[in-house]
């Protein structure tokens, strides 16, 4: 039997074989940073919408270096705006963040940074802003849950997700 408590040698892998080679890119962690949702013409939306609302999209990447060398935070910012007519159904915003570990060439950083990270973001982003902006886009949809003692019938779509739920 092994000791579970003794500590695996620096550069040595669990099997006492060398360390896993550590790409160029490494995400070592995600985060929802921000997250808003609001209906600005509630309740009244709710009984003149009419039709399926319009979802404009809006996405935005921010990079920046953090103090230790080569590990960069880049952010996702997605901003989701549904209108039906001129009327406003809702307007659901995040920020979904990384840490990043990169070491890669200098003229190879940028289009790192600002494409190939976001593009693991996003999955997660998606996963997270998504069931808010479907919940919003139905009409009613934005009750009380029957078991948070409502009487909200969730049973068609299900409640409404926490909110970094993806990130579990």
């Amino acid at each position: 039997m092994s000791d579970l408590s003794s500590p695996v040698p620096p550069g040595n892998g669990a099997a006492g074989g060398p360390a896993a080679p550590q790409g160029p890119l490494v995400l070592n962690l995600q985060y929802t940073k921000d997250l808003s949702f609001e209906v600005p013409g509630a309740p009244e939306i709710f009984v003149t919408l009419r039709e399926q609302p319009r979802i404009d999209i809006g996405l935005d990447v921010q990079a920046r270096p953090l103090q230790q060398a080569n590990v960069y935070e880049v952010s996702l910012q997605i901003r989701c705006d549904a209108k039906a007519g001129e009327q406003t159904a809702f307007i659901a915003e995040l920020v979904y963040c990384g840490i990043f570990t990169i070491t890669v060439e200098q003229n190879v950083l940028e289009p790192v940074l600002l494409v190939e990270c976001p593009r693991l973001l996003f999955p997660f982003a998606r996963a997270v802003v998504a069931p808010w902006c479907g919940a919003g886009a139905r009409r009613g949809e934005l009750q009380p849950s029957a078991t948070a003692g409502g009487s909200g019938n969730t049973a068609q779509h299900g409640p409404l997700p926490r909110a970094g739920a993806a990130l579990m």
